[in-house]
Formats: structure tokens, sequence, C-alpha cells
């Protein structure tokens, strides 16, 4: 998949560590634009004041974490637990590296761009998601999707990087569809 782009603490105005950190924790996920008649699935994390893409982490009872299959397995549970939607994979839009350096942290992710297809259903958000006061927002087009996460003021480091990367990532899903900006 191709790299779009790496996102280091400097990058969403975090400072960098003094002497170099070790990554002692690597994850890989699996991350969405979902399409449903034009408009475009977020999560807002309403406590942390963010919007990302519907995604999430890869378990390893989605199969080896290296294999196309295995991230769209990923995709399609993560999209029913925090969309309630079932999707179709349409396209490929890439891949962003994040690295925490004051976390010791990297994680990649991949993006795809997918349809709803059926009936969506009542997500169901983990208790840590519902800590964070996350909800389902239907934006009315990608452009739309890309103003309210390029508006949103996260305090914390991890919705800074959410805002980098998936603020990326919609804007080359825009490219892909040939969508107007």
């Amino acid at each position: 998949m191709n790299l779009l782009k790496t996102i280091r603490n400097t990058d969403v105005g975090l400072e960098a560590p003094l002497a170099p950190v070790d990554i002692v924790k690597v994850r890989k996920a699996a991350r969405a634009v979902i399409l449903m008649d034009g408009k475009v699935a977020l999560m807002h994390a309403t406590r942390d004041r963010y919007f990302k893409l519907p995604g999430g982490g890869i378990e390893s009872s989605d199969g080896p974490t290296d294999t196309t299959s295995t991230i769209v397995t990923a995709l399609a549970r993560e999209a029913k637990e925090e969309v309630g939607a079932e999707i179709t994979v349409t396209q490929e839009v890439g891949k962003i590296i994040e690295i925490r350096e004051d976390e010791g942290f990297q994680q990649e992710s991949f993006c795809f761009i997918a349809q709803q297809i059926g009936e969506l259903t009542e997500p169901e958000l983990t208790e840590k998601e519902l800590e964070a006061g996350f909800e389902l927002f239907w934006a009315n087009d990608i452009n739309h999707a890309i103003q309210l996460v390029d508006d949103a003021s996260p305090e914390n480091g991890g919705g800074k990087f959410m805002k980098a990367r998936d603020g990326e990532f919609l804007r080359s899903a825009r490219q892909l569809l040939h969508l107007g900006q």
C-alpha cells in the first residue's frame, strides 16, 4: 500500500523528546472513508473534541497483520462495531505512519474507501470509546468531513495525531473519488 505520510510529534505541535526514545510498541490499524448516499461516517470524540475516521487496531483474531485480507477483515469488524454498518471496500487510499516519539509508540494505519451496504444497526462501542464520548456522525459529504476534522481542536496528543492522519486520508480519498474541493 502506498505510504502517504509519516507524522511525528513536531508535525502536530508537540515537542520532540530531547533524547531519542526507542519504539517499544507498534500497532497496525485499519481505517475507512465509509460512504452512504454521499455522506461520510465519522466518529466524534466529544470529550476530547475531535473527529476521526471509523476503524481501529488489527487484532490477532483477524489473521496475520501483514496481509490485505486481514486488514479488510479488521476493517469490516470495526465498521460493524463503530458505525453499525456492513461495508464493501472499493478502493485503497494509502498508509500513514504515526511516530509518537514521546510515547515510544508507532502506529501504521491502512485506509480504504468503502460503501455502506444493507441496513444500519446500532453501533457497539467499547467502554473506552464510550468514556471518550464517541458518537457516530454522518458528515454531509467529503468536504464537510474534511472541514469537521480540520476545525477540531483536540487538546491531547492522540487527538492531534488523529486530526493530522484522518485529514490527510480524507483529502487523499477526495482526490481518488475526483470530488470537488
